[in-house]
């Protein structure tokens, strides 16, 4: 048996999910989130490589090829950090870079235990001390930081977060600047509060991160791959856009928090994990995009997802009434459809802008690719397990963003943090009775109502839970292949 016959029969579906990542977090990496060809052709790569792990076959992977994308992950550090961050402590960051790197692919390469787990706590020590050592307390190059910390002092002061108006460096050719209110849900302000009362917001990011992490544990403990859980975790630690997110106080962080965890407790605690899920919706109106698989499939979803959604509601009428409705719905969205086109996006749109000077229409364009790719998932997406629906999130968030007027670094950390979620929830299998598209449930019930005879429900083949675990098996290198001439190998 040759060789690349020996690490194609090792690789999984997992091998597609952890590349995917890589080449999304070095794509994104390679300009600090600005166009380039080669960080577009790795993006569209990643969501190239996330359509082909919605095929049907094997998930499990060799623990070499676990080693191989921790370490891949991590050397993109190299490329770290951000322009905007004081690079005074370069030599420090490169040997927490090296440490991180080495615990964090010798964590994924030992079998569960003491010293796996030691390995890949020494990784995280390593990732904070990686953003400690060109950390600037109390301040950052950043209008959203101003913005963030702003917000929550009024908050803490006892005064609406939304009173305040703040300005803004909008990134396009030359730079303009606009004047806006706290551009994010609610929620926000209060989630970056006890930071601000320690005099840097950017501590509750470093928090946040962490429960995505830890979050990502836990959904791998409940199922099949439980024993997979460190392996999971250090490739979380080692993707490669958290520390940049961490500085510069994006609050994507914040919605993935939550998002993550409606996934790690929607199966032993229901309704903590709705209040998880609408803490996320109360973060970025994007969310919703996140969450369009698991709504089309799932009826246990549906049913969540609108009881987070009236709980997220509610929370922030106060807050539009205090604000004016108007003024309120502007400041978190209008403002975001108002803004002018960025030709430094990282997507097709300012691409084909840089090619031959012609701007898409990136407000139908989005929601048209969209709609289509909805439908082939729809068509062909078929979930078995939570890690098919999370990859279709990922999928979902890139081609929306694919013609956007605007692309930015921390756009892309949600495919990111999918395709993990996707390799913690490979092992949970889906309850075959859930998974139904929302107009089969329809045409059951219209067709009780009319007395018709015969009308079963729908499921789809190999979703048992016998099919689950023949799909979830060591790989065998005495042959077999990681994927199935079924596979999707794009979606727009």
């Amino acid at each position: 048996m040759s060789v690349i016959d020996r690490i194609r029969a090792s690789a999984g579906r997992l091998t597609l999910c952890g590349l995917g990542v890589f080449a999304l977090g070095f794509g994104v990496q390679w300009n600090h989130g600005n166009l380039s060809t080669l960080g577009l052709f790795l993006v569209l790569l990643s969501a190239a490589l996330a359509g082909a792990a919605l095929c049907r076959g094997r998930w499990h992977q060799s623990r070499g090829w676990w080693a191989v994308i921790a370490a891949l992950c991590g050397l993109t550090m190299l490329h770290y950090p951000l322009p905007l961050v004081p690079q005074s402590n370069g030599g420090v960051q490169i040997v927490f870079v090296a440490l991180l790197t080495a615990s964090a692919t010798a964590g994924a390469w030992l079998p569960e235990g003491r010293r796996a787990d030691a390995l890949v706590g020494l990784a995280w020590l390593s990732l904070v001390g990686l953003v400690a050592a060109s950390w600037t307390w109390g301040k950052a190059q950043i209008d959203l930081f101003t913005a963030m910390m702003g917000g929550s002092e009024r908050l803490l002061q006892g005064h609406n977060p939304y009173g305040p108006v703040f300005t803004y460096v909008i990134g396009t050719t030359p730079l303009k600047i606009a004047q806006g209110r706290f551009p994010y849900g609610p929620i926000v302000p209060f989630l970056a509060a006890p930071g601000r009362l320690i005099g840097d917001v950017r501590v509750m990011s470093v928090v946040a991160v962490t429960m995505i992490v830890a979050g990502l544990w836990r959904l791998t403990r409940q199922g099949d791959q439980r024993s997979q859980a460190h392996r999971v975790v250090a490739v979380a630690i080692a993707s490669p856009l958290s520390a940049a997110m961490i500085h510069q106080s994006w609050v994507d962080v914040y919605m993935l928090a939550g998002i993550v965890w409606w996934l790690a407790l929607r199966r032993d605690h229901r309704r903590l994990s709705m209040v998880a899920l609408a803490i996320g919706m109360l973060v970025k109106p994007t969310s919703l995009i996140l969450l369009v698989p698991a709504f089309l499939w799932s009826h246990r979803a549906r049913i969540e997802c609108v009881i987070g959604g009236v709980g997220a509601l509610v929370v922030t009428l106060p807050f539009a009434l205090a604000t004016g409705v108007g003024t309120f719905v502007y400041a978190v969205l209008g403002i975001q459809l108002a803004s002018p086109f960025r030709t430094d996006s990282l997507n097709l749109a300012a691409y084909l802008f840089r090619l031959a000077h012609w701007v898409p229409p990136t407000t139908l364009l989005p929601i048209v690719l969209l709609v289509v790719a909805v439908a082939v998932i729809a068509w062909r997406g078929r979930p078995v397990v939570e890690g098919d629906l999370a990859i279709q999130a990922a999928i979902l968030q890139v081609v929306a963003f694919a013609f956007a007027k605007e692309a930015a670094f921390n756009y892309y950390f949600a495919p990111e943090i999918m395709l993990l979620a996707a390799m913690a929830g490979a092992g949970v299998p889906l309850l075959p009775e859930d998974v139904s598209l929302p107009w089969t449930s329809s045409i059951a019930r219209i067709s009780r109502l009319l007395g018709m005879k015969g009308h079963q429900p729908v499921t789809w083949p190999g979703n048992t839970a016998s099919a689950h675990h023949s799909l979830w098996r060591e790989p065998q290198l005495h042959g077999g292949s990681a994927g199935s001439s079924h596979a999707i190998s794009r979606v727009r």
